[in-house]
């Protein structure tokens, strides 16, 4: 397998793992503080609805993309690897920083 696929896979890894860490907590922290859900629970709960909205919702992004917003030119794998990564490293800050 190419380097540029191996990076571009992990670093995609990184920015799921990242908006993860991100917007879960906005979605289910309330219950699990409340003690409505366990922490496996919510993680659970979590993993199968973004799974759901990437499958089901997934192409329309693709399909916004495709129609003019990004020029065709710009949408080659290393202009994409420095998207993602620039994408999780903000979000990694704005993390950390609250």
């Amino acid at each position: 397998m190419d380097a540029i696929v191996i990076a571009a896979i992990a670093i995609t890894f990184y920015i799921a793992w990242n908006i993860g860490a991100n917007d879960s907590a906005n979605a289910m922290g309330t219950a699990v503080g409340a003690g409505l859900l366990s922490f496996h629970q919510a993680t659970l709960t979590i993993a199968i609805f973004v799974m759901l909205g990437a499958y089901l919702k997934g192409y329309k992004v693709m399909k916004t993309i495709g129609k003019g917003i990004v020029p065709p030119e710009y949408l080659t794998l290393k202009i994409a690897i420095i998207a993602l990564l620039a994408a999780g490293v903000w979000v990694t800050i704005a993390t950390i920083k609250g």
